[in-house]
């Protein structure tokens, strides 16, 4: 009789432990409800969410850059999934576009390509605070591996210079 009411217990329980809880949603549950809550279409969400390594970062990505920038969320969605750092990006898109009025499609091109995100927004914003009030050069400049000093460390013994 007790194992009975024990197993009962245990059945009636089990649906309880399987409903995913906030703190307990799989990685995928919270790029789906992240990108449904930035209006995107069924159909790219499932593609999206699937076609991504950390899928909960996409979403995060996408909603962060939706909701602090008056960019779109597809837009956003293009480089987000492109992005080698998803939260990275969206921190860098969203700095950027606080300093100032921007082509929102230039600052996440850009914000994509940098190796580091972060910094590189960094570099943007300090240079457009302190050097220049255009965005679009400072983004430019600071992109812009070039021109950098080639002779910066001694020539050693033995080492071929170019």
């Amino acid at each position: 009789m007790k194992l009975q009411s024990t197993i009962a217990a245990i059945a009636l329980g089990l649906p309880l432990l399987l409903t995913p809880t906030a703190a307990q949603a799989n990685e995928y549950d919270r790029c789906v409800r992240d990108l449904r809550d930035s209006n995107i279409s069924p159909d790219l969400i499932a593609s999206s969410c699937a076609y991504v390594l950390h899928p909960e970062d996409l979403g995060d990505c996408v909603e962060r850059i939706d909701e602090k920038t008056t960019i779109s969320a597809e837009a956003a969605l293009r480089t987000c999934r492109q992005a080698r750092r998803p939260i990275d990006t969206a921190n860098c898109v969203v700095s950027i576009s606080r300093a100032g009025a921007v082509d929102g499609s230039a600052v996440l091109e850009h914000c994509r390509r940098s190796l580091l995100p972060e910094r590189f927004a960094r570099c943007v914003t300090t240079l457009n605070r302190q050097v220049t009030s255009d965005l679009t050069t400072a983004m430019g400049q600071c992109i812009d591996g070039r021109d950098r000093p080639r002779d910066m460390y001694p020539e050693y013994p033995g080492r071929s210079g170019n």
